[in-house]
C-alpha cells in the first residue's frame, strides 16, 4: 500500500524536469531565528556553528561564530514610578469666561 512501480518514462521525465531552470528562487534572508528552551544569560557568549548551510551560489558549507548577549541595563525604579504618576490639575487656574 503507498508503493507505486515506477517506469523508466517516469524517471526521464524527473530526469528532465530536475535540468530545467529555475522559473523562480526562494527569497534571500540575512537573518536567523533562533528558538530556544531557556532564555539566553545575560553578558554571556554562545558559540554557534551551522552545518550543511548553502549559499546563494548553492555551495554547501558549515559556518561559524560568536553569539554575544549584552549586559542588561539596570533598570531605574524611581523613575519609573514618578513617570507613571499622572501630573496633577491644577485647581487654583482661572476657567476661561465664554464669551
Amino acid at each position: 500500500p503507498g508503493l507505486r512501480e515506477v517506469t523508466p518514462r517516469d524517471t526521464t521525465r524527473a530526469r528532465e524536469d530536475a535540468n530545467q531552470p529555475l522559473t523562480n528562487r526562494p527569497r534571500l534572508s540575512d537573518q536567523l531565528v533562533l528558538r530556544v528552551v531557556q532564555p539566553w544569560r545575560p553578558d554571556a557568549r554562545y558559540e554557534l556553528e551551522l552545518k550543511g548551510v548553502r549559499s546563494v551560489s548553492g555551495v554547501v558549507g558549515d559556518a561559524k561564530g560568536v553569539l554575544a548577549i549584552p549586559k542588561r541595563a539596570p533598570i531605574d525604579t524611581l523613575k519609573a514610578a514618578t513617570d507613571s504618576i499622572a501630573p496633577a490639575r491644577d485647581s487654583l487656574k482661572r476657567m476661561k469666561k465664554r464669551p
